[in-house]
């Protein structure tokens, strides 16, 4: 197992649909280590159970929302979890909404590695991954 990754990894699911919430609980159900709770796609994001100050790994697969202004999706979720952990994996970057959020945070955050991997397995086709160091 890679060294950044724990031996058993406490793994927390944020879903804010109460339909993905309910099949995320489900199919994690058997799995001690993963936790599932609920948040508020609100621009300025909240949970509604406590959740951890940092984490490992984070990804960001909400369903297309919370556009701004400008046409992007899933801003506010992406600079909500850049904060809480060293690595942030965006989902579905092949998207017009999530090329803008990724243009966003190539510009506002010098400090992160971006890097992009595309992707054919039938459902997401590119993703992106932020880094605080490499």
């Amino acid at each position: 197992m890679s060294s950044w990754i724990p031996e058993s990894p406490d793994i927390t699911v944020a879903e804010y649909l109460p339909s993905y919430r309910r099949r995320s609980v489900k199919e994690n159900e058997p799995y001690s280590q993963i936790s599932v709770v609920r948040y508020y796609n609100h621009p300025q994001v909240t949970f509604k159970e406590q959740v951890k100050e940092k984490y490992d790994l984070i990804g960001v697969a909400s369903p297309i929302g919370g556009h701004t202004d400008q046409g992007m999706s899933r801003l506010n979720t992406t600079t909500r979890t850049i904060n809480h952990s060293d690595v942030v994996v965006l989902h579905d970057v092949q998207r017009q909404a999530e090329l803008l959020t990724l243009q966003h945070i190539r510009g506002n955050y010098a400090d992160l590695h971006v890097q992009v991997f595309d992707q054919n397995n039938g459902h997401v086709k590119r993703v992106a991954v932020f880094a605080t160091h490499i």
